[in-house]
């Protein structure tokens, strides 16, 4: 069983330390290095396998360093390269990579030098011992990586059984699964042992594959009826048949699952991870899966579980990581350099909160002029900004969060650590913008001072006199009535089409006396929190 695995210079890793549990279920959002990670253990088990085949005597040169093996590209299976350099990180090939992997009784590195685009030299980290290289020979770990399976091939040319290995290392099992299967079928156990989990799974029967000039591998439904080609088969069918076939093939001390739910409805992935488990329990080895399913995280113990993104981490106690695999790349990356993230009901909230921080010169201006936020509204599920800011803290712990909610909506029952919850005293944002003067100026920039002088009867007649007396408190004049419903008036009686994402354009032609109290008030608040220097004046 692999307890360690540390890497340098490989792909998406600068330099990473995985502390690996008994079976490991790594979780992420895309582009976290999830894949990267199996792709190294893979190709750590390629490099060894051929510099022990090359090097047999484990001599050390003059300045203590392994005897170096060549390695052509065309023979390097562990990960599709269309040159050497893509496996460095940002192809900064000066460096080795290097990778280490720590056994019950044994931890050995393996460097890999530049040489070409095509040829690369491996070797044994100089810290390693002759000892430890001994034990790993003795007793090497059998890796099996299976990735998502893409479409068959619409036939296969029989290949020898080494070069089957090489392609099901190397992630393309789909290219060769017919010959795959072919191999498999000579063991009669194995054979029937796979057919067993076809029947299990779907009710089909997997039919003996042949092997002439192509390789045919049939199956049908049921006992009886028509047969038909692997290649008509569903993907579901196939990612499930693949990696059995792949465990059947070789036998396997790690095995390397990506997105073993990929294609699957989800009872279907629920099922497939409770038995890859059981499978791997049985023939004692270690399990490695890679998902973006919430399924099989939910199935997963939690002593399995990491989540990965910058660091490799245990999760809280409370377990639940499903909402970080919904978290956009952009909002993650973003979340390490900014002060904080604000959750606003759409873009026209922020907007408005943009535009009045200008009027006024406030601090948060700058913020706000290139935010990182998110809208709750429509949202996804309940309460969206605690469930979104609880998952993105638990990927960036430090990030602090805002939530400023319609003064229409319900108070909110619990505020995750770090999210400070806001909520306006009137019924929404847009009652703030409903300064009859400022309106005016706004009309009059927008179209002509006949319309202005129209919009200002028009207010004049249908809104209550204490609108104009203390626009400040124009909400509890109004209510019931929303803002926006006003502002909608207003605009048609403007010849203006309305347009919430546009309301803005009213808070920018604001002076700063005309500002709501309430409204420096949130902003001093956010940016307090976010630690943004200075209240306004």
């Amino acid at each position: 069983m692999l307890r360690k695995v540390e890497v340098k210079n490989f792909k998406v890793f600068g330099e990473q330390t995985f502390e690996m549990p008994k079976h490991l279920v790594v979780v992420g959002p895309n582009n976290s290095g999830k894949t990267s990670l199996l792709q190294a253990i893979a190709t750590w088990s390629e490099i060894a396998n051929h510099w022990f085949e090359t090097n047999p005597d484990f001599v050390r040169l003059d300045d203590g360093s392994y005897a170096t093996a060549e390695l052509n590209l065309r023979l390097f299976d562990a990960v599709q390269l269309a040159d050497f350099p893509h496996l460095w990180r940002n192809k900064q090939v000066e460096e080795p990579i290097c990778i280490w992997l720590e056994a019950e009784t044994w931890r050995v590195g393996f460097e890999i030098v530049h040489a070409g685009m095509q040829l690369s030299g491996v070797r044994p980290a100089k810290g390693v011992s002759e000892e430890h290289l001994e034990r790993c020979k003795e007793r090497p770990p059998a890796v099996v990586y299976v990735p998502p399976v893409s479409r068959l091939p619409v036939t296969e040319v029989p290949i020898t059984q080494d070069g089957v290995r090489a392609n099901v290392r190397s992630g393309r099992i789909s290219e060769v699964l017919r010959n795959v299967l072919f191999y498999v079928s000579r063991d009669n156990s194995k054979w029937q042992r796979l057919q067993g989990i076809v029947k299990e799974f779907f009710g089909y029967e997997l039919l003996q594959p042949s092997a002439g000039a192509s390789v045919v591998a049939l199956y049908r439904h049921g006992t009886a009826g028509q047969a038909y080609d692997l290649g008509a088969a569903a993907s579901g069918f196939l990612q499930v048949l693949a990696s059995y076939a792949a465990l059947s093939f070789d036998e396997a001390s790690v095995i390397l699952i990506d997105e073993p739910d990929a294609h699957m409805h989800l009872l279907l992935q629920e099922t497939t991870y409770r038995k890859l488990l059981s499978f791997a329990t049985r023939t004692k080895s270690q399990l490695v899966v890679a998902t973006h399913s919430k399924v099989i995280i939910e199935e997963a113990k939690r002593e399995h579980l990491r989540l990965l993104w910058g660091v490799f981490r245990e999760l809280p106690a409370d377990k639940r990581v499903g909402d970080v695999l919904w978290l956009r790349n952009e909002v993650l990356m973003l979340a390490q350099t900014e002060p904080g993230i604000l959750y606003v009901e759409d873009k026209s909230d922020l907007n408005n909160l943009r535009e009045w921080a200008q009027v006024i010169g406030h601090p948060l201006f700058g913020f706000l002029d290139k935010p990182l936020w998110e809208a709750t509204a429509p949202s996804p599920g309940k309460d969206y900004g605690a469930r979104a800011f609880g998952a993105l803290r638990k990927m960036v712990p430090r990030i602090k969060g805002v939530e400023l909610r319609d003064g229409d909506q319900p108070a909110p029952q619990r505020s995750p650590k770090g999210l400070l919850r806001l909520r306006w005293h009137q019924t929404e944002i847009e009652n703030y913008l409903l300064h009859p003067e400022a309106l005016e100026r706004f009309v009059r920039h927008e179209r002509d001072e006949e319309a202005a002088a129209h919009v200002w009867q028009y207010m004049k007649r249908v809104l209550p006199p204490g609108v104009f007396e203390t626009p400040f408190d124009v909400g509890e004049v109004l209510l019931p009535t929303k803002g926006s419903v006003v502002l909608e008036r207003i605009y048609q009686e403007a010849g203006l089409s309305p347009n919430k994402i546009e309301y803005c354009r009213i808070a920018a032609q604001m002076r700063p006396e005309e500002v709501h109290p309430e409204v420096r008030e949130k902003l001093d608040d956010i940016a307090a929190h976010f630690d943004i220097d200075a209240a306004s004046d």
